[in-house]
């Protein structure tokens, strides 16, 4: 990132800055921790009990719809209650203790997904762990939810120094292009089926995938933003798709959607994330293949970096990520990234009261009064802070990147849309009672 300077003031100009080296496997980790909820959504039921052993690729925890939890390695049940997420909420956990190399659960392989019928692309999705908004015929009465008619597939990464999903255009293009096949079968012919590339990717992308529409995309973050591409994509404002099929609309990663064609392929579940990292010791970032569940002091140490007092180890990239205080926090499905700033560069952010300078206004790329619902937010008013138009924040982070006063504008806005939802929630109860 660089930063021009304006009478004392700072103008953020970023670029993106992936290196696109080879991709590294590391070794794998005395232990995992797998998350077996998310929020307040409902947990996975564990199926193993504490002190169990399990093996790579069984189920250890489940849903009434099929789809469930996977050991990623081979070892005991360690433990099995509370820990918590990249946001710091706390959710249900299951950790394990690795005590021998891999050792597999039967497979059951569909070798050619060109040739798959649907029904048995989606049984066995579910199967194996792979959430989807497309559900087995048994269970369509009561887990289906709307009709699918346009499908969305990320080839871009929201914010530098990340390279994940622009990696599945070229190292593992052959999977991403045969698993959209599967997804075409599944959605349906005359389901939209658009893949958001980066624009030096776009005759390649073209060239690699059949029977989609490719969106080329910018690199700035107002344009890579996840939301901000959806609301491009169908034309109208809409806010993040979290549920699958909310809108009509689904989402996946293009790594989710290449994993998930390898894994039918070989009839496996899902162990593995690439994840791209930088910090102290790294001439430049780099991105690597590990385990599910990996502790981030185990990926760090292995790449020589050292973490130090004060120092911020950040799940994601610098605008948008989330801090750990702990380097046992687990690697997700959602962790794509890893940044390590070291103490002297931290800008840490400040109680200053705002200054109505209007940067914050002026980067939005969806146009919120950030000034003053930051405001709103600070002192408690959460329902006049939705009002004013947080719950349209894509959380970017622009605004914090340039306010002068170092205000942390992100967190109020997440803050005054959690407890608007916490306190809507809590009053419906109270009205059911």
């Amino acid at each position: 990132m660089i930063r021009k300077f304006f009478f004392g003031f700072s103008k953020p100009k970023i670029r993106f800055e992936g290196w696109e080296g080879g991709v590294e496997t590391l070794p794998l980790p005395e232990r995992v921790t797998l998350p077996l909820s998310q929020g307040r959504q409902m947990p996975f039921k564990p199926v193993v009990e504490v002190g169990e052993r399990v093996k790579t690729g069984q189920f250890i925890a489940q849903l009434p719809d099929r789809t469930g939890v996977h050991a990623t390695v081979t070892g005991i049940v360690e433990s099995i209650g509370p820990g918590y997420n990249r946001e710091g909420e706390e959710i249900l956990t299951l950790s394990i203790h690795r005590d021998s190399d891999d050792e597999m659960v039967p497979s059951r392989p569909i070798e050619r997904l060109e040739e798959a019928g649907r029904e048995e692309l989606i049984g066995v999705l579910a199967e194996l762990g792979f959430a989807s908004p497309w559900k087995p015929e048994e269970l369509k009465g009561r887990s289906e939810g709307p009709s699918i008619d346009t499908v969305v597939v990320l080839a871009v990464d929201e914010e530098p120094p990340i390279s994940v999903q622009r990696r599945f255009l070229t190292e593992f293009g052959e999977d991403l292009a045969d698993s959209i096949k599967g997804i075409r079968r599944m959605a349906g012919e005359e389901a939209r089926i658009v893949v958001a590339v980066p624009e030096e990717m776009k005759d390649r992308a073209e060239a690699l995938l059949e029977g989609v529409e490719v969106l080329p995309v910018g690199n700035s973050p107002a344009q890579t933003n996840r939301a901000l591409l959806v609301s491009r994509v169908v034309g109208e404002r809409v806010g993040y798709v979290c549920a699958p099929g909310s809108n009509g609309v689904v989402v996946f990663s293009a790594e989710d959607i290449a994993f998930a064609g390898r894994c039918l392929r070989m009839g496996k579940p899902r162990t593995n994330k690439l994840v791209t990292v930088w910090g102290p010791g790294l001439q430049r970032p780099k991105t690597v293949k590990v385990r599910l569940g990996t502790p981030v002091g185990h990926v760090l140490s292995c790449l020589g970096v050292q973490v130090g007092s004060g120092d911020r180890v950040i799940f994601g990239g610098p605008l948008m990520g989330y801090a750990q205080p702990d380097l046992d926090a687990p690697i997700t499905r959602e962790t794509d990234g890893v940044t390590v700033i070291p103490s002297n560069e931290v800008v840490p952010f400040s109680d200053a009261p705002c200054i109505n300078c209007g940067r914050c206004v002026e980067v939005c790329p969806v146009f919120i009064p950030v000034n003053l619902v930051g405001r709103y937010a600070e002192f408690g008013f959460f329902e006049k802070a939705v009002s004013m138009g947080s719950g349209a924040c894509v959380e970017c982070g622009l605004c914090a990147y340039v306010c002068p006063s170092r205000r942390p504008l992100v967190q109020y806005m997440r803050f005054a849309n959690k407890e608007y939802i916490q306190r809507q929630e809590e009053s419906a109860q109270q009205e059911g009672e």
